[in-house]
């Protein structure tokens, strides 16, 4: 979980989230076979910011 809180948190220092740092990100969670329940709250605040605008969606 540490791997992907790091990964969110680079990716994120910006407030804006790419198509590559999201594939990072998802690529962390399922490394290991599962998502944790930590993992999947830390996913859904992710896309909760992207809707409320705090972070946008680049290409």
């Amino acid at each position: 979980m540490e791997k992907v809180k790091a990964i969110v948190e680079r990716a994120l220092a910006d407030d804006k989230l790419t198509r590559q740092e999201s594939n990072e990100i998802m690529d962390a969670m399922l490394e290991d076979g599962e998502v944790s329940d930590e993992e999947r709250e830390l996913f859904m605040s992710i896309k909760q910011r992207i809707w409320l605008g705090e972070i946008l969606i680049e290409e």
